[in-house]
């Protein structure tokens, strides 16, 4: 569903599944929610959709796909069955992740569909870790 909502800081989402909403954002990260859900925490990830700005890869498991025409990488997270994050390198170097909580029950398809709606504004910032 086209979204029409505030964008979140530091970055542009031209989608979010019906009847979900920006939970939180900063310059480096923002978390989708369903409205109403439970836990309104926006650093949980759990049931969510978090998009973050970071500095380099995780080591996980990855298969190589395209978004937006750029060369990304789609992970095997820990504890998960099947892929769920897209890593998408950014011209800084950054690497803009968007991980997809299972539950959603996404596949390749809708992860990278969705990903190329997400964009990494001029003020976005990787996280420090």
């Amino acid at each position: 569903m086209a979204y029409t909502g505030e964008q979140p800081t530091g970055f542009t989402v031209d989608e979010v599944p019906e009847g979900w909403e920006v939970q939180g954002s900063d310059e480096s990260a923002f978390m989708l929610a369903p409205k109403g859900i439970a836990d309104q925490d926006p650093q949980s990830f759990v049931g969510k959709i978090g998009i973050v700005l970071q500095r380099r890869l995780p080591d996980v498991t990855t298969k190589k796909v395209t978004v937006n025409g750029q060369p990304a990488l789609l992970a095997t997270m820990a504890g998960n069955a099947r892929p769920g994050t897209v890593f998408i390198k950014q011209p800084t170097g950054a690497y803009l992740a968007i991980q997809v909580w299972q539950t959603l029950n996404w596949g390749e398809k809708e992860i990278v569909r969705f990903a190329e709606g997400v964009h990494v504004g001029k003020d976005a910032r990787p996280i420090v870790s």
